[in-house]
């Protein structure tokens, strides 16, 4: 067999071998986790970390599920950290899992992000709560309508998707009982 011939042969047998493992791959990845809240949608929104990373969400969470905690005043700061013990937990147990603190805001000029980020960088020294401190400027009623929030007066708690499948939800500060649900749901999957 000439040249030509064992080449063309080894191309046919890597494009069979790859089309059959990135296919494997995709029926893995795909696989649904089961129903979604109906009608909720985690928006496609950008935002950057605390670190100047720049995000594109839903599609650029890093877990296969997400704990998102939005907090839409400064002061809510208190209620997001009721909840930090229990996700860095179900992070640290469970390796699909990541959560983000989504601090959102309404659309504002540059200068006045980068004061604002400035200030948030400054207060926070670590650097993974800078990786998951993503900052959104928006416009917030319609990210709050396409997501059923109907109050900014209080946190809200995602379970999303990297697809933007909202699969859980909960407002306001952490309890026994909230954590039980998330816990569950998230088992469930």
């Amino acid at each position: 067999m000439n040249r030509k011939g064992i080449l063309a042969i080894t191309a046919v047998f890597f494009l069979v071998f790859t089309n059959i493992l990135f296919s494997r791959e995709d029926q893995t990845m795909n696989e649904p986790f089961g129903d979604a809240i109906e009608g909720i949608q985690f928006p496609n929104v950008r935002g950057s970390n605390l670190q100047g990373q720049p995000f594109n969400l839903p599609g650029e969470f890093e877990g296969e599920l997400n704990i998102i905690l939005v907090a839409f005043q400064r002061e809510q700061q208190r209620d997001i950290n009721t909840w930090l013990p229990v996700v860095q937990r179900i992070h640290d147990e469970m390796n699909h899992v990541a959560f983000y603190e989504l601090p959102t805001i309404r659309n504002m000029n540059i200068v006045y992000q980068w004061f604002i980020n400035q200030g948030m960088r400054s207060g926070i020294p670590d650097s993974t709560a800078r990786h998951t401190t993503i900052t959104l400027y928006l416009d917030k009623e319609q990210f709050c309508q396409s997501l059923g929030i109907e109050s900014q007066d209080q946190i809200h708690v995602f379970v999303v998707t990297q697809d933007g499948r909202v699969m859980w939800r909960d407002s306001g500060i952490h309890t026994l009982e909230k954590e039980k649900s998330l816990i569950e749901m998230i088992k469930s999957l």
